[in-house]
């Protein structure tokens, strides 16, 4: 019933270019450009609808499950790709999280949202996934399998788009998965603060600091590969 392979809507845009409108402030923030503001009432709205199918789908109601795949399987793909770049691996991991929220439904506590608790799973089963991948082909800093990789600037041209985003995504497999981890809830995916505490299981404070420390190492991996600061 879950068990089925998640492709892109051809009919959506491609997410891809959240990673090319990225710009590094000078503060050393990361920083999606300004998008649309969240609606509290609708936010709570979704969450009750969530807690129905939920419910639902314990009382073996399979069409309940399948609508919330159809709402979540595509954002958690790009949670995974944010941590893993393989874009099939991503899938993967989206697919067994799914796989492993069906098992474990009685263990959902609806005073906690959905997406929350689902994302997290998400997440600790990507960086799973990073770390075999990391056994079985050890990243190189100073190449690719493809060749070497060039970091610095060509002086006096500016970076595509397509060099931007491939930019941003190598600079960010050089953050520790914990941190990167951060930089993809909040500054990909928009997540806040609260949010990001519930998905990842830490307090308010800690989410704050790690999420700074987490800018700070990709200011400076941006830096010491030799771009500007200015995207």
């Amino acid at each position: 019933m879950v068990a089925r392979r998640f492709q892109r809507d051809p009919e959506r845009p491609d997410r891809d270019d959240v990673v090319g409108r990225l710009r590094l402030r000078r503060d050393g923030e990361v920083a999606r450009s300004k998008g649309e503001v969240r609606d509290d009432e609708a936010s709570e709205r979704s969450a009750n609808e969530d807690r129905v199918w939920v419910e639902r789908a314990r009382c073996g109601d399979h069409s309940a499950f399948e609508k919330l795949v159809e709402k979540y399987q595509e954002r958690a793909v790009w949670i995974a790709r944010g941590l893993i770049s393989d874009p099939e691996i991503a899938r993967d991991v989206a697919q067994e999280s799914f796989l492993r929220v069906y098992r474990s439904l009685d263990r959902y506590d609806p005073a906690h949202r959905f997406y929350t608790w689902f994302y997290r799973i998400v997440v600790h089963l990507a960086i799973d996934a990073l770390r075999r991948r990391r056994r079985v082909v050890p990243w190189k800093l100073t190449g690719t399998p493809h060749g070497e990789f060039e970091y610095r600037e060509v002086a006096g041209r500016a970076p595509s788009l397509v060099e931007t985003r491939e930019r941003v995504r190598r600079i960010l497999e050089r953050v520790p998965p914990k941190y990167r981890m951060l930089i993809v809830l909040r500054d990909f995916e928009g997540f806040t603060s609260k949010e990001i505490a519930d998905i990842a299981d830490w307090n308010h404070a800690t989410v704050r600091w790690r999420l700074h420390r987490a800018r700070q190492l990709f200011r400076e991996e941006w830096e010491s590969a030799g771009y500007s600061v200015e995207l």
